[in-house]
């Protein structure tokens, strides 16, 4: 938790718990941005659809934005004073119902990785998509996808391990 000990922020009339908030926040790509001139934070998620804003604090102290940052599980980044992020990694699978297709969602869900699901039956069957790569059927076996897929969790296994 860092320096924080207190879990709750306050920002003007409003009281915010991140830590509980970041219990049910699905796993994603977040970040926090703050404007010391505009005294704003922002809290935006990216998931695999563009960026959206999910909420803005405005009248707020670069503390509040820091301790409401850290304390949602986001880091600092390097370069940035004013930019706490966090990335998770989001996969993609069109379930056409195939036993391959199965084998390829256990071992996501084995394996723990977030994965949006849709379930559309086509006659070019499942399709697979990590990041900007998409991997379907009879290019590619669901073997080849699986091993894929080991590769994301190890690559990204700090991430994995935590919320959100």
């Amino acid at each position: 938790m860092g320096p924080y000990k207190n879990l709750e922020v306050i920002v003007g009339n409003i009281r915010f718990n991140p830590h509980a908030l970041r219990q049910f926040l699905k796993k994603s790509h977040y970040w926090l941005t703050y404007k010391p001139v505009e005294e704003i934070f922002t809290l935006e998620v990216n998931d695999g659809w563009g960026g959206m804003k999910l909420f803005e604090v405005k009248n707020a102290s670069h503390e509040n934005a820091e301790k409401f940052a850290i304390l949602l599980g986001l880091a600092p980044e390097e370069r940035e004073d004013n930019l706490w992020s966090k990335f998770n990694p989001t996969v993609y699978l069109n379930n056409d119902g195939s036993e391959d297709a199965e084998k390829i969602r256990m071992e996501l869900l084995k394996l723990g990785i977030p994965f949006r699901e849709t379930c559309l039956k086509s006659s070019q069957g499942w399709r697979f998509q990590s990041q900007m790569y998409e991997y379907a059927g009879p290019s590619y076996t669901s073997d080849d996808v699986i091993d894929i897929i080991r590769g994301i969790a190890e690559r990204d296994k700090k991430e994995l391990e935590t919320l959100p």
